[in-house]
């Protein structure tokens, strides 16, 4: 797996990426709840399907990616459980290239449409999913542990 950018590859999540994993989820998620142990609680599931940016060989972002049977009337999708990206390397494309990536792997992996939650007011977040053809379809009063609502995004996939 790799990249068109020469100095950021993709790869597997490892179990000793946890550390950094909780401490970029601590960084950028900590507004909507404790996403330090659910990243944790992820990495540990057999479902979960992790990959890490790195920049010049040091972890930059992830990707969080799981199957579900049905959610929310959307039937045998794939959701994107957290995808982040250190604060000092947003505007890379790092994030595209997470996207594009875990979409390989959920297209490789027979599933037909891929869902995510985001809030609503995370209009960066927004963008990125919009500029990769996911539309808001719900959004969900209260979604978040620390109370904000999210947007229910989706996005078929060939």
């Amino acid at each position: 797996m790799g990249s068109h950018h020469r100095d950021i590859h993709i790869r597997e999540g490892l179990f000793s990426d946890e550390k950094f994993l909780c401490q970029l989820s601590d960084k950028v998620f900590s507004l909507y709840g404790p996403y330090q142990e659910m990243v944790s609680r992820w990495l540990a599931m057999d479902t979960t399907i992790t990959l890490v940016a790195l920049v010049h060989g040091r972890a930059a972002g992830f990707v969080m990616f799981g199957s579900v049977n049905e959610v929310h009337d959307v039937p045998a999708a794939a959701e994107i459980l957290a995808i982040a990206v250190e604060p000092a390397m947003q505007g890379l494309g790092i994030g595209q290239m997470l996207m594009r990536e875990i979409e390989k792997k959920a297209a490789a992996a027979g599933e037909k449409r891929i869902y995510l939650h985001t809030a609503v007011g995370n209009i960066t977040a927004q963008k990125l999913f919009a500029q990769n053809s996911y539309r808001p379809t719900e959004m969900k009063p209260h979604f978040y542990p620390r109370g904000q609502d999210a947007l229910l995004m989706l996005k078929e996939i060939k």
